[in-house]
């Protein structure tokens, strides 16, 4: 697969437009068994550089549906094909951060955080 078909398939993961099984076109086994993830990548998996916007989108947009929230989240930090350094660059990133480790677990997203959300998806 081109490194341009790759980068589509991960950027349509993070903002929400594919499931996580769709990764499986990259080569990924990802499994939910019993509460447990396990993810298998390839050697040569690719990584996508997810910026801010893009996965406050997904947050968004999975938020918004009230389902696969919490395995798009639990995906997401746990996969190496996705880089999340971009929330580490800004001030209030950490705050993102924290939604997608609380989604991940299964608690509710903040006022703070959902506001946050929107402004960062609206300027991307």
């Amino acid at each position: 697969m081109s490194e341009d078909r790759a980068a589509g398939a991960l950027r349509r993961f993070v903002i929400g437009m594919d499931d996580w099984s769709e990764l499986a076109v990259l080569g990924a086994s990802i499994e939910f068994d019993a509460g447990a993830l396990r993810i298998t990548e390839p050697n040569n998996a690719p990584v996508y550089k997810a910026p801010v916007g893009e996965i406050a989108a997904g947050l968004l947009r999975h938020w918004a549906r009230s389902t696969g929230l919490r395995e798009w989240a639990r995906v997401l930090l746990a996969t190496g094909m996705i880089d999340l350094a971009c929330l580490e660059d800004m001030p209030s990133g950490e705050l993102l951060l924290e939604a997608l480790w609380d989604c991940a677990e299964g608690v509710p997203v903040s006022t703070k955080a959902l506001d946050l959300a929107r402004q960062v998806a609206t300027s991307r």
